[in-house]
């Protein structure tokens, strides 16, 4: 009876089960616009902000990202100005893009499939910091294009020259997208034809002659190639592979349902075509270099076709379940899925409520407090980078964050010189020391500054030195 009952409504139960996750995800949504800003979004904001008051990246302020996420800020600044919530709805815009893009190259590839890999997609951003205000949901945005227009529209011309450009686009965001050029090549030699080949590579060579230009003309182009190649490479210290897997370990257990999928999808990998080759490239070659630090955000780079992957799992390992007769099987993978889920869910709501609101609400009362203190100058510890954003100070130097990687040029210690020999500067800094680079710097203001006021769920104190 109940295995009748299941073949009989199949249709609707799968419409229930993506309902359901469906409206998991939407609380997500909402949940995720509750946050205050963190080191890179402050950085990319700051930097964006800049560019509309006249400064220059890499020679105004120091940063080891490709410069595609400070324009896109800047052009948003002139829009948005300094509300955050826009940007918020903004970044959740791209990802709805991206998951249009994964829909279809999903339903390309196995029909019926597009429905899972969509909402898989959607309820794995979250987990993965695709809503904070960083490179990676406009990474996945450009791959997922790029692979999108080759396997959509394969015997056209044009799709080959946006396909390079796509993948350029991604690049020139952040310098990880160079890994996502060799699935393609591969893809194009296996697809062989030389004109679309070529097309491909002047759609590809355009955008990043064009930006070499750009900076030779604005002399930036040493200073860039130094602190985004040069630097990024050499002055990045990996964490302990232990430690990069325990805290990997815990964010994939919150979406082990994607992982899942994605396994399943090679239950008949001996039928793939090459497209589907081409998506499983773009998903595996480029995670090798995603072990150095335990960052969700490095996985959003591969999280589109991963999630295309899984969406096709998904509806091969159910299509297998029916034909053996295992559909009450079927639906008790549906059914922990939706709890584990809603598990993860009720997580997230507790992180919202108890740190992220908190939080959000302290940096609205800080914004307001230091716009009370003389001086346009201010010093930040790294996590507060979005302070230079929110207020109408300055930084001290061009360093908006002091670690290892700019180290090489002794930022700690003109950062310090800075201090020492200026005035009426504004200093945000934790309170609690234990994660700080520049241990040095709170030790100073606390022994040489005013202690102006301290907020606890941010951890921070403002000090003023007249």
């Amino acid at each position: 009876m109940i295995s009748e009952f299941i073949v009989k409504h199949r249709q609707t139960i799968v419409r229930v089960f993506l309902a359901v996750l469906f409206a998991l995800f939407s609380y997500l949504f909402l949940a995720s616009l509750v946050k205050p800003l963190y080191q890179d979004e402050g950085v990319f904001l700051t930097i964006g902000k800049g560019i509309v008051n006249g400064k220059l990246p890499y020679l105004d302020f120091w940063d080891h990202k490709t410069p595609g996420i400070y324009y896109i800020y800047a052009g948003l600044f002139q829009l948005f100005g300094t509300r955050v919530i826009l940007y918020k709805i903004f970044i959740w815009l791209v990802s709805f893009i991206t998951g249009a893009f994964v829909y279809g190259i999903s339903e390309k590839l196995k029909r019926g499939s597009g429905k899972y890999s969509i909402i898989i997609f959607l309820c794995s951003v979250v987990f993965l910091e695709g809503n904070y205000l960083g490179a990676g949901p406009f990474l996945g945005l450009f791959l997922a294009g790029a692979v999108w227009l080759l396997i959509l529209y394969p015997k056209k011309k044009w799709a080959y020259v946006g396909s390079g450009l796509a993948l350029a686009c991604a690049i020139i965001m952040k310098q990880t997208a160079i890994m996502s050029i060799l699935p393609l090549l591969i893809y194009l030699f296996l697809t062989w034809n030389l004109v679309h080949f070529l097309l491909f590579l002047v759609g590809l060579a355009a955008p990043i002659w064009l930006l070499v230009l750009y900076l030779k003309g604005n002399q930036s182009f040493s200073e860039f190639w130094a602190q985004a190649f040069g630097a990024s490479t050499k002055s990045y210290p990996a964490d302990p592979i232990a430690k990069v897997l325990s805290s990997l370990a815990e964010t994939f257990t919150r979406i082990w349902w994607l992982l899942a999928g994605f396994l399943a999808s090679f239950i008949d990998i001996k039928s793939y075509s090459k497209q589907k080759w081409l998506v499983i490239m773009m998903a595996i070659l480029p995670t090798y270099t995603f072990f150095v630090r335990p960052y969700p955000h490095y996985w959003l780079q591969v999280l589109p076709f991963v999630s295309v992957l899984a969406g096709i799992g998904f509806l091969i390992f159910f299509e297998w379940l029916l034909v053996q007769k295992f559909n009450f099987m079927a639906i008790v993978i549906f059914v922990g899925i939706i709890l584990s889920f809603w598990y993860s869910t009720l997580w997230f709501k507790w992180v919202t409520e108890n740190l992220n609101q908190p939080r959000q609400n302290e940096q609205a009362w800080v914004v307001e407090k230091v716009g009370t203190l003389d001086g346009k100058l201010m010093l930040v510890e790294n996590r507060y980078t979005g302070f230079y954003f929110l207020t109408d100070k300055e930084p001290v130097t061009k360093y908006l964050y002091l670690t290892e990687v700019n180290e090489g040029e002794s930022a700690r210690q003109k950062t310090m010189d800075a201090l020492e020999n200026g005035h009426d500067i504004t200093i945000l800094w934790p309170k609690d020391q234990s994660y700080v680079y520049a241990k040095e710097i709170g030790i100073w203001a606390e022994e040489n500054c005013q202690k102006i006021a301290e907020y606890p769920a941010l951890d921070l104190v403002i000090y003023h030195k007249d």
